[in-house]
């Protein structure tokens, strides 16, 4: 804890220039970045009378127990990751301030450490320090290992309560998926999400990094297809493999969709939605068929570490010989 958090504990203060200089402290930006509030902004909300000290005070407080938990390893998570109300955050009538406070509760420590060991796993591998252990692929199954051991210990899946009917195989995997890039899918026509995230979907490393960069993109493509065979990449543009293997996975454990079924969806697109290239889709058909095979019959929340060599090594294989 910051000196200046440390006095106003001791004296039961709670003056605004104390959250504010706290808030600088934790490395908040003055002016935001990617649409987060910034230290400015919270200052002119105070003297506008929208938020009060205690208030701030209380977000500072937050804030400084969220960088604590989740600020593990070499690369802690950017401050200004969590300073934002974004669009999902309002509709499920959340803003920074409540966001912050619900996180900050003893029963999501454990879920920051998550995503902050998930975080540093990821900038570990795009800083590109260890490029044969640390690939894309290695990295994203090594962060489900961490979410086996998670939904194992029987910590809170409170970010995943819209499938309330998961056993904990199934939660992994959904949690897994959030936690590398937070995308879903909807239903053709009805426009129905498949895996539905809510207001949890923006807590994934792809998230984290275009904060730490201060630059948005594409986040699917930040993983980029390090440790695929070609023959599970296709062409240079399909560069989303890592979402695309965490979200069959998801579609074919938790929904009980067959890889046929998806390969059969892959053709359709190659024959009826302009610009989809047939090398893209008989890679994507390629890879669910790979999860069907080397990862779901393995899978388990008390020893995934088999399920996850085992698909590493069959992606690293050419698809033919599978």
């Amino acid at each position: 804890m910051s000196d200046a958090a440390e006095a106003i504990t001791s004296s039961g203060a709670h003056r605004p220039v104390d959250a504010i200089e706290r808030l600088c402290a934790l490395g908040l930006s003055e002016s935001g970045v990617l649409g987060s509030t910034g230290v400015e902004q919270h200052r002119q909300r105070l003297r506008d009378g929208v938020i009060g000290p205690q208030a701030l005070d209380e977000y500072a407080a937050s804030l400084e127990r969220i960088a604590a938990q989740a600020g593990v390893g070499t690369h802690g998570i950017p401050v200004n990751f969590w300073d934002v109300c974004a669009p999902e955050m309002r509709r499920a009538h959340y803003d920074e301030y409540l966001m912050a406070r619900t996180l900050a509760q003893p029963d999501f420590q454990p879920y920051l450490a998550l995503l902050g060991r998930a975080f540093d796993r990821f900038a570990a591998m795009k800083s590109g320090a260890d490029t044969v252990a640390a690939t894309a692929v290695a990295t994203a199954l090594a962060i489900l290992e961490d979410a086996s051991a998670y939904v194992r210990a029987g910590h809170s899946t409170r970010m995943i309560r819209a499938l309330p009917w998961l056993d904990q195989p199934q939660q992994a995997l959904v949690l897994w998926q959030q936690i590398l890039t937070g995308s879903t899918r909807r239903l053709p026509l009805i426009g129905l999400e498949v895996i539905p995230h809510g207001v949890w979907g923006r807590f994934n490393v792809t998230t984290m990094w275009q904060y730490a960069r201060g630059t948005s993109g594409e986040r699917a493509a930040l993983w980029g297809v390090s440790g695929f065979h070609p023959d599970y990449v296709g062409p240079a543009s399909n560069n989303n493999q890592i979402e695309h293997m965490a979200i069959s996975a998801v579609t074919q454990r938790v929904f009980h969709v067959p890889a046929l079924a998806l390969s059969t969806v892959e053709y359709a697109q190659w024959k009826l939605q302009p610009g989809v290239k047939e090398g893209e889709a008989r890679a994507d058909t390629a890879l669910n068929q790979a999860v069907a095979r080397d990862f779901l019959p393995y899978y388990s929340v008390d020893n995934p570490t088999r399920s996850t060599e085992w698909l590493a090594e069959a992606l690293r294989q050419p698809a033919s010989q599978r």
